[in-house]
């Protein structure tokens, strides 16, 4: 009885989410999903909440020329986003009070649903992150030592990946002025998706990091250089833009987010790719 009782919760609390967010879909954006049942699915309906209420404060913002465009893009992606992997979560709550002591349904519910919970929370977070106002708290800081510091994060998934990590920076201190804790983060991702440029069966994989001062122009130039799979101009042009992603799991706001942070601390950033397979990507970031 109480598998049943606990697998039909689940089901409802999953109506609850798919329900609001075919609502919300539609066009009815002062629509609040009400936050019930387990932390998780509580968690999911309040930021759900707090991205609708973005949109709305975006709408008010932005040109009436542009605003149903903007507006349709956003609500339709967090619906199909959240739809999908809601799709079989649901599929497999209604499942479990049947199949509860079933060991193999127990191992493919923990595969198949966890990973689709982990996404839609991270959605969710990046959505956040992408919509809030970004200040910089800025600091004085060694950006060399932030790059050792960057590679050493990475050491141990480099090795696993057989993925050699090159950095050129010579051991002279670098001192910037910019929000620390966020160029890391931005430089993180931007290590991720080097690291997930690399078809399985590469042989050869690099990334070479290089940091070098222009003292005419009084700045300074980082450059991220992978080996991976050559970035086509369609994709390049696309990019940076919110939503667009070629991963299978990609919400498409990392990059987006990644300029976001660069941009507020005065950095510019520039994408240099090549459709030859033997010429390799590079990303060059910039900066006083």
């Amino acid at each position: 009885v109480y598998k049943r009782q606990y697998g039909m919760r689940i089901v409802r609390n999953i109506n609850n989410l798919m329900n609001g967010m075919k609502t919300i879909s539609s066009g009815d954006l002062k629509f609040r999903i009400k936050p019930e049942g387990e932390e998780e699915f509580r968690n999911i309906a309040e930021g759900i909440n707090i991205m609708t209420g973005k949109v709305i404060n975006l709408q008010e913002e932005l040109s009436e020329k542009r605003q149903l465009a903007e507006i349709g893009t956003l609500t339709s992606k967090i619906a199909h986003d959240l739809r999908n992997p809601l799709t079989p979560i649901k599929t497999f709550a209604e499942l479990l009070p049947e199949k509860f002591d079933d060991e193999e349904f127990r191992e493919k519910f923990s595969k198949i649903v966890i990973p689709r919970i982990k996404f839609i929370d991270n959605f969710i977070s990046e959505m956040l992150e992408y919509g809030k106002p970004y200040k910089p708290e800025i600091t004085q800081f060694d950006l060399t030592k932030l790059l050792i510091k960057l590679t050493s994060f990475w050491k141990e998934d480099a090795e696993k990946d057989k993925i050699d990590i090159t950095l050129n920076c010579g051991m002279e201190e670098m001192n910037i002025a910019a929000d620390r804790e966020k160029i890391f983060d931005a430089l993180m991702n931007l290590m991720k998706n080097a690291f997930e440029a690399f078809p399985e069966k590469e042989e050869e994989k690099e990334v070479v990091i290089s940091l070098r001062r222009n003292k005419v122009a009084d700045k300074f130039i980082l450059t991220f250089n992978d080996t991976g799979v050559p970035i086509i101009s369609p994709v390049k042009e696309n990019l940076f833009k919110p939503f667009f992603t070629t991963k299978k799991n990609g919400t498409g706001l990392g990059l987006p987010i990644l300029r976001k942070i660069l941009e507020a601390n005065d950095w510019t950033c520039l994408l240099y790719t090549s459709d030859a397979a033997d010429e390799e990507d590079s990303v060059d970031l910039g900066g006083r």
